[in-house]
């Protein structure tokens, strides 16, 4: 306990001291203060009350699952520390790559992140709440709800995993740093704790005494420490996720609109040109143009949906005919005057409703 304590200072110092980015202080800030928080818990557990007695003496078994827990994740937070410390990390160069597959693996590598916590919170149950031994009792038994869910979990469990550290891996091929290590890593460790758990489980029935012999004493703890290694790639693979990927724009709001217009039941008659306007006061700024199968143009509940994922205000739809020019549109007050073979949409002054294929919100 002392040597985390001495190594969670001397980190904090050299961060403060090397490292500019504000956030990563914090984080080692706050990392210190769960160490600290940590040796606090294992006092307790111990104790059960604040008392420097060493007699005196009434172990908690709730602080001990929460001390167990509480451990793993403050190690997870050191290896997400040394990860945002990291060479590549750190390089400017290594911009967020826009890709359609970034919120699936923003999503995947949530869930993974969660159901190790869900699932490290059902063994420590398993392994704390075990009844003490009865009179001509082998052993202390777990209660059955901590059993059945620490082993059915685990499926789902690898299955996230898998599909987590797959996903991570695929991303290779489009050269991202880090994530694709960190989607082995956790395809490798998951697997790994899959078979120690097998092991532990196997030899905790296997066992009729009181007594801890070796061969049970190595699984459950390998089983354990493995566990831990396990949380702190998925926290590493759910930090450089977010670190070297970027959900790309478009195909969020290609997923809005199809779906509003889906629900509002429009029909395809061809294919349409369509752009999305933003009109600040003084310029129209194109934020995002595709091609898709619209007519008429979004109403009004569409555009409103829109609003949010786009951030502004004010949205516009203009659609027209491949190659047909667009000379007189209102929106808004705004009159819109376009060739659109010839520049960019210029605002004039407000006009009366005119002819134009313009629609607004």
């Amino acid at each position: 306990g002392m040597l985390v304590g001495l190594t969670a200072i001397v980190l904090l110092a050299l961060v403060w001291i090397h490292d500019r980015r504000g956030w990563v202080r914090a984080f080692a800030t706050v990392i210190f203060v769960m160490v600290c928080v940590q040796g606090l818990m294992g006092g307790l557990r111990v104790t059960g009350h604040l008392t420097d007695s060493q007699v005196d003496v009434r172990p908690n078994t709730t602080l001990g699952i929460a001390h167990g827990m509480f451990g793993q994740l403050t190690f997870a937070a050191f290896v997400t520390l040394a990860a945002v410390s990291s060479r590549r990390w750190r390089d400017a160069a290594n911009r967020p790559a826009s890709m359609p597959e970034a919120g699936g693996d923003r999503l995947w590598s949530s869930l993974l992140l969660g159901a190790i916590i869900l699932q490290l919170f059902l063994g420590a149950c398993y392994r704390h709440l075990a009844t003490p031994p009865l009179i001509d009792a082998p052993k202390p038994e777990p209660p059955a709800w901590a059993m059945h869910g620490h082993i059915t979990f685990s499926i789902a469990v690898v299955v996230i995993a898998l599909i987590a550290g797959l996903r991570g891996k695929a991303r290779r091929e489009a050269g991202i740093p880090v994530v694709p290590t960190a989607g082995r890593t956790v395809n490798a460790l998951v697997g790994i704790q899959f078979i120690l758990g097998i092991l532990a489980f196997v030899s905790t029935i296997l066992r009729k005494t009181t007594e801890i012999p070796i061969w049970e004493l190595v699984p459950t703890s390998a089983h354990q420490a493995n566990g831990a290694l396990l949380l702190a790639a998925s926290a590493v693979l759910f930090a450089s996720v977010r670190r070297f990927e970027r959900v790309e724009e478009s195909s969020v709001l290609e997923g809005v609109a199809n779906a509003g217009l889906q629900e509002a039941g429009d029909l395809d008659e061809g294919p349409r040109s369509m752009e999305v306007l933003q009109i600040p006061p003084n310029q129209v700024e194109t934020q995002r143009q595709w091609t898709a199968g619209m007519r008429p143009p979004p109403d009004p509940e569409i555009l409103d949906q829109m609003k949010p994922v786009l951030g502004v205000g004010q949205l516009t739809f203009v659609d027209h005919d491949p190659g047909v020019d667009v000379t007189r549109s209102n929106h808004v007050g705004h009159r819109l005057e376009r060739d659109l073979d010839r520049g960019p949409v210029v605002p004039t002054e407000s006009q009366p409703q005119g002819e134009g294929r313009g629609r607004s919100s």
